[in-house]
């Protein structure tokens, strides 16, 4: 098994169980460290699962994770296919059926949390 389909096995974010949403968000990063705190301040409350997936970030991205209590797996980019989002759904690991992908320089917009309580 590859080194990074062990890590994605292990992955558990229980402070984000709490979230209102019953949603996976995958956040693709390379030194981020300066957009990440913003990207999850705004995911708080909100999802109930977050994960990082890195490509070997060396700007303090990492700690910026786990002070979030947030999993980061690590990607090593080989060039062709998948990338970096595309392989972590193929590890099929997420916990939730909706998988909402945003890039640390992103933040959830506020009418998700109207749809999310229009909600099935």
């Amino acid at each position: 098994m590859h080194r990074n389909q062990m890590e994605a096995q292990k992955l558990q974010s229980p402070t984000w169980d709490q979230g209102r949403c019953q949603v996976s968000v995958l956040i693709p990063t390379r030194n981020e460290a300066r957009n990440l705190p913003r990207c999850l301040d705004a995911l708080q409350g909100w999802a109930r699962e977050v994960i990082i997936v890195d490509s070997q970030s060396t700007d303090g991205t990492l700690a910026i994770a786990e002070a979030y209590n947030v999993p980061v797996v690590q990607f090593d980019y080989q060039g062709g296919w998948p990338k970096k989002r595309q392989w972590m759904l193929d590890q099929d690991v997420l916990r939730h059926d909706w998988t909402l992908l945003l890039d640390a320089d992103e933040l959830r917009r506020e009418d998700l949390i109207s749809i999310q309580q229009q909600g099935p």
